[in-house]
């Protein structure tokens, strides 16, 4: 009859010493960094609390920002402030500073309402900014629900030995 455990395979390293410890390393090589950018969202949900928070504001503010900038940058183009339109109307009115862009992008995404900040039917650009920002803002909205839903039901105990 066979062996099953043949003599030459008693070398083998186990996983777990006799002792009840781990005999398993992480070792960081410098592919380390380039699979966590990789899989970007399974690293945040692997993170903890704070980073998925800062990425959660972050995500927020900057999209904000860089959308109240594209809306600068068509009134500018439109002459709306200078007053010098290229049309017969201001492309987006009630809007005077950067800050009146930044809270029309935030009223945009979130759709609490245009109240004196509007954009006119004659400035093509403008409509087609507001469209986007409307998909990216329900896109990070989804996005940010699914990481924070997938960090709350994610087992902690699993990975509790290996840490």
């Amino acid at each position: 009859m066979l062996n099953p455990f043949p003599q030459e395979n008693r070398g083998i390293s186990r996983l777990i010493h006799s002792t009840g410890k781990y005999n398993v390393s992480k070792n960081q090589t410098p592919e380390f960094w380039i699979a966590h950018i990789r899989d970007f969202s399974h690293t945040l949900v692997e993170s903890s609390w704070k980073w998925i928070l800062l990425a959660f504001i972050s995500s927020y503010i900057l999209c904000w920002l860089l959308f109240a900038w594209f809306y600068e940058l068509v009134a500018i183009a439109n002459g709306d402030h200078d007053g010098n339109y290229t049309s017969s109307k201001p492309c987006l009115e009630g809007i005077h500073s950067f800050t009146g862009y930044y809270l029309f992008s935030l009223e945009t995404q979130h759709t609490t309402g245009f109240g004196s900040r509007v954009i006119t039917d004659n400035c093509v650009e403008g409509v087609f900014i507001l469209s986007m920002q409307v998909i990216l803002g329900s896109a990070i909205c989804g996005g940010m629900a699914t990481l924070v839903y997938t960090k709350m039901v994610k087992p902690e105990s699993l990975n509790a030995p290996l840490d």
